[in-house]
């Protein structure tokens, strides 16, 4: 009985220990970062933080690029960023609301406590688990059941539909904690889908083996559940549009450069004056909390040092990879972070909490750096294209249409194949979406 408690306390530690490192540090851009600096330093006297000094090159107006989706992720173009705002007057955000939750649960223990704080922060902006649990399970080094429990935990949280990994388990989520769970609903969701995007009524129908009122009726209830369960929390841009950059991306010779904003990140350092205290007889009662302080200083510095690497792995490997898109403004090139991650020996996950709301500037745009990441496809002739070239031929020819007869989707679906780009209507319906643009009958010019 003793040497399980002494195991499971030696677990607790250890995972403990990698949730500072990986959630901490690597986790935060540069603004929180900062306040978390500022907060160590006053529960630790053996650690003295300088105040950051900016420079104006990293405050001047810039354009942000939009992402994937088309959503704006910072300031517009031509704005004067305001002051960051404090984390004392800010809004709740969406990982802090989960993670008051967990904090909450009087029926686990510490240690599911801390996995399920954990996968807190491996989930997407959107509130969806897109990491693999077995490779979660690894890089903490627990069972993959506990990993699968805490998967469950966090699938009862606030709001539902938070931990699916993909829409549909998202959407039956919600509809399990509503009224409305019942097997046409459920059905609907999911083999339905598809044809519901359609409004093929009669089609579901069939389908289903029930009437057309009752895919009616069902088509409401889908209609009123959250596909993004973080919509609506604060996320940094809502009420500060004051980005810091991680980095600054340059060319010079022919060659990009990657400059870490280390500016506009406190200085850290052990504290001369309480380093001078350790080994003096005169505070030989104070040498034991001294020499705490001093390791617990030592591992945030360490753990600064780790972050400032590891994203300079990173950019290095992005801009590398993207080289194209940062000399000409070309399409991305395929890449996932699976790939980044294989290359620098990382796990996925690792590589996600590190471009989780981080920015870099490159000539007077500020670049989410998850903006840079995108799917491959297979084109026609067997070669690997990516999704955002997808998206700027797909655009082009929108552009290039007769505005008195624009294309359908099914036309799109055969100009993109004319040039090796061959998806499917659905995934071309979703692009455009994506792309905001609407649909032929839409674009269609009015007399």
């Amino acid at each position: 009985m003793q040497m399980q408690q002494y195991i499971g306390q030696e677990q607790r530690q250890i995972l403990s220990q990698a949730l500072r490192q990986s959630l901490q540090p690597l986790q935060m851009p540069v603004a929180e970062l900062a306040e978390y600096l500022q907060e160590q330093a006053l529960s630790n006297p053996m650690l003295e933080v300088e105040d950051a000094q900016p420079t104006s090159e990293y405050m001047e107006p810039v354009h942000v690029i939009e992402d994937e989706g088309g959503h704006r992720d910072g300031g517009q173009s031509g704005e004067r960023m305001p002051d960051a705002i404090s984390a004392s007057t800010r809004p709740e955000s969406f990982s802090e609301c989960l993670t008051e939750q967990v904090n909450c649960m009087p029926q686990i223990n510490d240690r599911m406590r801390a996995i399920c704080c954990f996968m807190i922060e491996c989930l997407d902006p959107t509130g969806y688990m897109s990491c693999d649990l077995q490779e979660l399970a690894k890089e903490m080094e627990v069972p993959l059941c506990d990993v699968e429990q805490a998967l469950y935990l966090l699938q009862m949280l606030e709001p539902a539909g938070v931990g699916a990994r993909d829409m549909t388990e998202c959407l039956l989520l919600q509809l399990a904690q509503s009224r409305d769970f019942n097997a046409v609903n459920i059905r609907v969701i999911r083999e339905g889908l598809p044809l519901l995007a359609k409004r093929d009524y009669a089609g579901l129908s069939q389908l289903l083996h029930v009437s057309v009122k009752e895919v009616r009726d069902s088509e409401e209830i889908v209609k009123g559940l959250n596909p993004i369960p973080s919509r609506g929390f604060y996320s940094g841009d809502t009420y500060n549009n004051y980005i810091v950059p991680e980095a600054v991306i340059f060319c010079r010779d022919g060659q990009f450069v990657v400059e870490m904003n280390t500016r506009s990140l406190p200085r850290v350092r052990l504290s001369d004056e309480y380093m001078a205290m350790m080994g003096n007889p005169v505070y030989k009662d104070a040498q034991e909390y001294l020499r705490e302080r001093m390791a617990a200083a030592k591992a945030v510095i360490a753990q600064i040092d780790s972050r400032q690497s590891t994203l300079y792995r990173l950019l290095s490997v992005i801009i590398r990879r993207q080289q194209e898109y940062f000399m000409g403004g070309k399409a991305l090139q395929p890449m996932t972070m699976q790939q980044v991650a294989e290359e620098l020996q990382l796990s996925t996950s690792t590589v996600s909490r590190a471009v989780k709301d981080k920015y870099i500037q490159y000539r007077s745009k500020m670049i989410p750096l998850r903006s840079l990441f995108t799917a491959s496809l297979q084109g026609s002739d067997g070669s690997l294209i990516s999704a955002d070239t997808a998206k700027q031929q797909l655009r082009l020819f929108v552009r290039a249409e007769n505005e008195d007869a624009p294309l359908s989707d099914e036309a799109l679906v055969s100009a993109l194949a004319s040039v090796g780009v061959e998806i499917s209507r659905r995934t071309v319906a979703k692009y455009r979406v994506e792309l905001g643009i609407p649909a032929a009958a839409a674009r269609r010019k009015r007399s």
